[in-house]
C-alpha cells in the first residue's frame, strides 16, 4: 500500500470514528432545560406528583405525600426552543397514558412552571415546582 493511501484510510477511519456517537438527544448537556436536570423538583399543588428528570434520558414520579416512586419512564427533547420533553412511561406504572409531554414555561433558579398535553399539541394545567419542598410564598 503506497504511503499517501495508507494515511488517506488512517484519517478516513478517525473521521468516521470520531463523527460516530451515542447521541439519541436524550440528554442535553447545553440546553434551555439544562437547570432543571438531576434534582427533585416538588409540586406545589396538592396532587400531583414531585418529578426527577434526569440528565441519562430516565423520568421519575413520586407521590407527594408518601414520596413513594409511582412512575418511571425515558424521556427525550422534543423541542429545545420552546423546551418540551415526551414521557414515555414504563409498562406497569399507575399511568393510564403510555406518554405524556411537559413544557417547561417559566425555568428559573429554584422554580419552574410546567404545562403538559397528551398529544404534544394541547397544553394545560400549568403547575409550579420548585427544587426544595418548601411551600411557595
Amino acid at each position: 500500500m503506497k504511503p499517501f493511501t495508507k494515511i488517506a484510510s488512517i484519517l478516513l477511519g478517525l473521521i468516521i470514528m470520531t463523527s460516530c456517537s451515542n447521541n439519541d438527544g436524550s440528554s442535553p448537556d447545553n440546553t434551555v432545560i439544562a437547570p432543571i436536570l438531576d434534582k427533585w423538583w416538588y409540586a406545589s399543588y396538592c396532587c400531583n406528583s414531585d418529578i426527577y428528570i434526569h440528565s441519562d434520558g430516565r423520568y421519575e414520579q413520586r407521590d407527594e405525600e408518601t414520596n413513594i416512586i409511582t412512575d418511571t419512564g425515558n424521556w427525550t427533547l422534543v423541542d429545545e426552543d420552546l423546551a418540551i420533553i415526551k414521557v414515555d412511561y414504563d409498562e406497569g406504572t399507575n399511568q393510564v397514558l403510555s406518554a405524556i409531554w411537559l413544557g417547561f414555561l417559566d425555568i428559573q433558579e429554584h422554580s419552574i412552571a410546567v404545562s403538559q398535553s397528551t398529544d404534544g399539541t394541547n397544553f394545560y394545567e400549568v403547575s409550579l415546582y420548585q427544587d426544595t419542598d418548601k411551600i411557595f410564598p
